[in-house]
């Protein structure tokens, strides 16, 4: 799936993606995701200012996706491979963050905080 595809499978409703490879895309700044569900993906792509309320990353490789200045309430994030992950001023209102792999650590909801405080 292009990142065209994906964005046009988003606006007819589709909220569900699967087994996706972005990497270093444009087009994804600013932009509203809100509910989509992404499993098994790679996802690095730079997402600052975009929303994604009640979304859901799942199993997915997002170690650099830059989520700086995101609306993340009510999201979730398990199982993700989240080094070089960057959430600085993101907002994390009822964001669930579980189990999710940061340099050989699982990181946890209270490690959240740490690892935004980590970027420069």
């Amino acid at each position: 799936m292009t990142a065209q595809e994906f964005f046009s499978a988003y606006q007819k409703g589709t909220r569900q993606f699967k087994e996706m490879d972005f990497e270093y895309l444009p087009g994804f700044s600013g932009v509203d995701l809100s509910d989509v569900v992404i499993e098994d993906s790679w996802f690095n792509v730079d997402c600052r200012g975009s929303k994604f309320r009640n979304a859901k990353f799942i199993r997915c490789n997002i170690k650099e996706i830059d989520l700086r200045e995101a609306d993340l309430t009510g999201a979730e994030m398990t199982e993700c491979l989240v080094e070089c992950a960057q959430f600085k001023g993101a907002i994390v209102e009822n964001f669930r963050f579980y189990k999710n792999y940061y340099y050989g650590l699982t990181l946890e909801q209270k490690d959240l905080q740490a690892l935004m405080g980590r970027e420069k």
